[in-house]
């Protein structure tokens, strides 16, 4: 989402919820349409989506298998209270059915069926389940069962007829969903539950006597009942949990594993409970509302985290299994803790953010343990190797191969705040090599107004990520454009410290400049006042924006008033220079909000660098890659700023086609040579 700044996103709810509880405010900002489906939407889903980001278009969509997925859909949902069906398709009718199959009124339950084009003929090679789901329609609404009548004789190939004609229209029959639901009375429906034991979980349609069945297979169970079940008390997520009673006490490990050689992965209960004996209701059925919740207990004795790493996982798994901390030992098992697919997702997404490495989802069921996965990561990168990062700044954005320690190289961000542009040259570097890139966090408090900015303190921030990952020297450092401005102010922090680069790389990047730096200004709010004056059109807005007080209430402002009247982005477009705008990634795809985001990021980087201008010289070497086609840069200019000559390299391309094939593959060539040089100097010496 955030890499490739997506607009529109369909999902299931619940893989939907796991996402967006881990999207950051600033990430959500390139989404526009959200679109659920497949599953019933849970109001905290939609309350989460909104306190992130108030003006995404939520749409509800609705439908089943036998009628072409999609049924029904509802734009716009705001209300949490209320999750709403929406109204039906073109082409396809919604009837809510009373038991006796007649017409229910407005606000009554009853079962939604569905009739229209899409509509299938039916199961293939299952007449019977075919007779029992599909239903005649008369003009009338005098109902007829499709079901074959007891007595009615079979034909000689063993199989029932389908008391049906193919030559009917598609209008003439209904299929009954299962599902419960009630019309408002604004048109839309509203869905109520399940009718029968089919249930939906994470997006799969499970029929629990199936389980149930596998359960009954199972040597020493003479009982079993499966239910969904929602834990209200936290995330209001669904579960299967399996009741059996049994002669003798049965590991519930062992039980999943043999389920798990029939069934798939989301067909496994997340508990498994053992019963004296089933409750049971007068009737002599099971009493299914009586069956005990089941408690997060495990098998393993409590074992307590030996070191950091495994502090550090402890803390995620509570986080992701919503379970307190000091119930978590480093020999429980994930998925008897309640763990599932899904979850192990969010689970490796968060270890993977806060250790900075890449651990393959399959790897969480090889080592379901802590114990396990702290070793695994142990192994694999060295415990000496590893250090626990929080810093959403970092992005790995290439691993490197080489076994035991290997060379970190540090690209910084460009004009807008992105790494993109290195992600392509990163596939050519020596692979043995890992490559980072440092992003800008500016906006995470929602400020979305420009800001005082200076290199001098963007540089000590990103020297705490470079050292969080590489705490001594020496170091591998490079930026493009303004990235390696600040590039160079880290280079110059760094030999304040007594610290070493080896390499310094500046990509097309202009020097400072002492006679602009005079003319630099402070963002305000009459400054902002009077540039959002100058390019907004007359009217109303012009008097709203003159009573407030704030920057960032001055441009919540204007985006509201230009998103509200669908107002086309050309004054912001002017308002940027053209080289800026070829910064700005996927700047066509972008509304309102994402490009005024963009566009005060880089007025602010613009202020920022136009401002700087270095305290004192540098010592190590400058290797200067300059963009043939590029604007004139005095390259030359930088030699002001270092002791030593600056080494100068001309690339094929323009300012921005440098990171582009063909340009790119050449580039990144040159480059591993400077690197592999300073690399056997170094050796030499």
């Amino acid at each position: 989402i955030v890499r490739h700044k997506i607009t529109h996103f369909i999902s299931i709810p619940t893989l939907y919820q796991g996402i967006i509880e881990n999207l950051t405010v600033e990430e959500t900002f390139s989404l526009k349409v959200i679109t659920l489906a497949g599953d019933n939407v849970l109001p905290h889903v939609i309350e989460m989506t909104k306190q992130k980001n108030q003006h995404l278009e939520i749409v509800i969509e609705y439908g089943v298998t036998e009628c072409a997925v999609m049924s029904t859909i509802f734009r716009h949902q705001e209300r949490e209270d209320i999750i709403k069906l929406g109204k039906p398709i073109w082409n396809t009718c919604i009837y809510i059915l009373g038991k006796y199959h007649h017409l229910q009124p407005i606000g009554a339950a009853g079962e939604l069926c569905i009739s229209g084009v899409g509509l299938a003929r039916g199961y293939l090679n299952k007449p019977e389940l075919t007779a029992e789901k599909f239903i005649l329609v008369h003009s009338s609404w005098l109902i007829a069962d499709r079901k074959m009548k007891e007595g009615d004789a079979l034909p000689d190939n063993g199989s029932r007829n389908l008391p049906m004609s193919y030559e009917l229209s598609a209008m003439s029959y209904l299929y009954k969903t299962g599902d419960l639901a009630c019309w408002r009375s604004d048109g839309n429906i509203e869905f109520l539950g399940r009718i029968d034991y089919q249930v939906k979980i994470r997006g799969f349609r499970i029929e629990l006597g199936e389980i149930e069945n596998q359960l009954l297979d199972i040597e020493g169970i003479s009982e079993a009942v499966v239910i969904e079940r929602e834990d209200k008390a936290k995330t209001s997520e669904k579960y299967l949990c399996a009741y059996i009673v049994s002669a003798s006490e049965m590991a519930p490990q062992a039980i999943k594993a043999a389920l798990s050689r029939t069934l798939p992965g989301y067909m496994i209960p997340a508990f498994i409970v053992r019963l004296e004996r089933m409750p049971l209701i007068p009737s002599g059925k099971v009493d299914r509302k009586a069956l005990p919740v089941p408690e997060f207990t495990t098998e393993e004795p409590y074992a307590a985290p030996s070191n950091e790493i495994e502090e550090k996982l402890v803390e995620i798994w509570s986080e992701v299994l919503n379970i307190n901390q000091p119930s978590i030992g480093i020999g429980d098992n994930f998925f008897e803790l309640g763990g599932h697919s899904l979850k192990a997702a969010v689970m490796i997404a968060s270890v993977e953010q806060i250790f900075n490495i890449k651990v393959p989802l399959v790897e969480v069921f090889r080592a379901a343990s802590i114990r396990e996965l702290g070793a695994y990561i142990q192994h694999k990168y060295g415990q000496k190797g590893i250090h626990l990062i929080e810093d959403k700044k970092l992005v790995m954005l290439r691993e490197g191969k080489k076994e035991g320690k290997a060379f970190h190289l540090f690209f910084i961000h460009d004009g807008a705040g992105e790494v993109e542009a290195y992600i392509e040259f990163c596939q050519y570097i020596n692979v043995e090599w890992n490559c980072w890139g440092i992003r800008a966090l500016l906006f995470q408090n929602e400020n979305i107004g420009p800001q005082n900015i200076t290199i001098e303190k963007l540089a000590r921030q990103y020297i705490d990520s470079i050292t969080a990952v590489q705490p001594l020297g020496p170091y591998y450092i490079a930026g493009w454009s303004l990235g390696g401005t600040i590039a160079f102010e880290i280079v110059r922090q760094l030999e304040k410290k007594n610290e070493t680069v080896s390499v310094f790389g500046l990509f097309d990047s202009p020097p400072p400049n002492r006679s602009l730096s005079a003319n630099t200004f402070e963002f305000t709010f009459e400054s902002e006042l009077n540039f959002g004056l100058a390019y907004l059109p007359d009217g109303e807005i012009k008097e709203k924006i003159e009573n407030l007080s704030t920057i960032h209430r001055l441009w919540m402002t204007i985006i509201d008033y230009l998103e509200e009247n669908r107002l086309d982005l050309e004054f912001i477009k002017k308002a940027i220079p053209g080289d800026m705008v070829r910064s700005i990634p996927n700047v066509e795809q972008l509304g309102i909000r994402q490009l005024i985001h963009y566009f005060n990021i880089i007025r602010s980087f613009d202020r920022a660098r136009t401002l700087y201008i270095p305290s004192g010289k540098i010592d190590t070497t400058i290797h200067y890659f300059a963009a043939r086609e590029s604007r004139k840069i005095r390259k030359e200019d930088w030699n002001c700023y270092c002791s030593q000559p600056v080494m100068a390299y001309e690339i094929n391309g323009d300012h921005y086609s440098i990171f582009n094939i063909p340009e790119v593959v050449s580039f990144a060539k040159k480059f591993n040579e400077t690197i592999l040089e300073s690399i056997n100097t170094n050796f030499e010496e």
